[in-house]
């Protein structure tokens, strides 16, 4: 599956309504950005530096709820990720180093080592 990307900020109906504005998410090229809404999401990710708690309080449940497949919340504090997929444990534990090599479950091509990326 080929995925499309958004930067800063999700389209305005991403959870039908209620939009928390992820740092970052992939869905399918075949999507429009605007039209994409939770299940369509591919992965959403949260960068935390002062929102770890609400990001892993809040915003990580109310993904699950609309139907996110997989969230990452990135810890800069802790540099570990907080991996939380629908079909597991939200989150899943321990947290990743930020060092490790990260897959999303529905783009196993996409391989991320987000201390490469200037997080």
């Amino acid at each position: 599956m080929r995925a499309g990307i958004i930067e800063q900020g999700g389209p305005e109906e991403l959870l039908d309504g209620d939009a928390p504005s992820p740092d970052f998410f992939l869905f399918p090229e075949t999507i429009k950005a605007s039209a994409a809404g939770g299940p369509d999401l591919l992965l959403v990710i949260e960068i935390s530096d002062t929102s770890l708690k609400k990001d892993l309080a809040i915003k990580g449940p109310k993904y699950r709820e609309y139907g996110v497949r997989e969230c990452w919340v990135v810890d800069l504090e802790a540099r570990a990720t907080h991996i939380h997929r629908i079909d597991g444990a939200w989150p899943e534990t321990p947290p990743i180093a930020l060092d490790a090599e990260l897959r999303p479950a529905l783009l196993p091509g996409l391989r991320l080592r987000l201390s490469e990326s200037g997080v």
